[in-house]
């Protein structure tokens, strides 16, 4: 091997002082994380705000714009959710009686409204909405299912749609029962059922068939790029190592939006549905934004979903038309039901 020449190498190490002194070497690359902004990055706030104002959102980001698919999951959503807000403009300095809380409106470049966003709280049954979306990812809505013995896993004090062991229903009619009457029995047969369907395997246990349809809904959860949830059950009970977010929820349900049957059903006041094996249901919408009865209707309202549990306390999904502009609030953690109520409200027309 021939040796470099000495001028050769003292011209090299002339240079290379040169550079040195004159501050032309390249820098490292520095390690240093960026500060988090106030506002939503522009990619984020593409996916929020693509579609038209008087209409609910169908497609968000090129990640979120093709349907939920059987297919492995290549990648999250480049944006974290942690690069929302973690407050709420001054031009709003108000206060809400919840836990954690925000107001998106489509089109917007920030959140309108943004309070502990990324504090872990218990999904109660706001967890159905993620149950709904992961169900329509494998399987079509007219599949029929029957009640069996996963109606015996249901914990006791649910709320319930009455399902007996042997109803037949389709995937659609129980959506209704799980999002309309926010029952946990059509929790339970949607997860298993879609489970031994996705797989081709009949003769799943409950509890196999159970972790199978977790394994999906972490498919589902990864897609969306959350961050601060982790769903266990099918219906949301409370139960240690489940959690969620708002900043995760606002995600969650611009996704289970652009599914044209469960915005169809979230904005339903009042159903009656035909099992397929011959029985009738008459199921009303637990949101009171919806009943033209209650104190709290709302015109403009459109949905979105009720949940409650000692763990989780009074929350709520709300969404609505407001000046051509659809708005979603979060409420997570409220001390009652009428607290979570007032709260969307104030929210809502802010």
């Amino acid at each position: 091997m021939t040796r470099p020449r000495p001028a050769a190498a003292a011209v090299c190490l002339f240079l290379s002082l040169l550079l040195l002194l004159t501050g032309c070497m390249p820098e490292a690359p520095s390690s240093q994380s960026r500060p988090e902004s106030s506002e939503l990055s522009s990619e984020f706030v593409s996916e929020l705000s693509s579609e038209p104002v008087s209409e609910l959102p169908s497609e968000l980001s090129s990640e979120l714009s093709s349907d939920l698919s059987s297919e492995p999951v290549s990648k999250p959503v480049s944006e974290p959710v942690s690069q929302l807000p973690d407050k709420g403009p001054e031009t709003h300095p108000i206060e809400i009686n919840a836990a954690s809380a925000l107001l998106y409106e489509e089109g917007a470049d920030r959140l309108l409204y943004a309070k502990n966003i990324h504090r872990h709280a218990a999904p109660a049954s706001l967890t159905k909405l993620v149950t709904a979306c992961t169900a329509l990812s494998f399987v079509p809505e007219d599949a029929v299912f029957t009640v069996g013995s996963e109606r015996d896993l249901v914990p006791a004090g649910s709320s319930i749609c009455l399902l007996q062991k042997g109803h037949r229903l389709t995937l659609k009619a129980l959506l209704y029962g799980l999002l309309l009457r926010s029952g946990n029995d059509a929790a339970y047969t949607i997860a298993v059922n879609t489970a031994r369907s996705h797989t081709g395997n009949p003769d799943m246990s409950d509890q196999e068939a159970l972790a199978s349809f977790n394994t999906l809904t972490a498919e589902f959860t990864q897609r969306l790029g959350l961050k601060d949830s982790v769903f266990l059950t099918p219906d949301g009970f409370d139960l240690e190592g489940q959690h969620t977010s708002a900043a995760d929820l606002l995600r969650i349900s611009l996704c289970a939006l652009k599914h044209s049957l469960i915005a169809e059903i979230v904005q339903t006041r009042q159903k009656q549905v035909i099992f397929a094996s011959g029985e009738v249901a008459n199921w009303s919408n637990s949101n009171k934004l919806l009943q033209k009865n209650s104190p709290y209707y709302d015109p403009d309202a459109n949905g979105l979903k009720t949940g409650t549990t000692p763990d989780a306390g009074s929350c709520l999904i709300a969404s609505a038309i407001k000046n051509g502009k659809l708005r979603i609030a979060v409420v997570l953690g409220c001390p009652d039901d009428d607290t979570r109520y007032r709260a969307a409200e104030t929210l809502l027309n802010l």
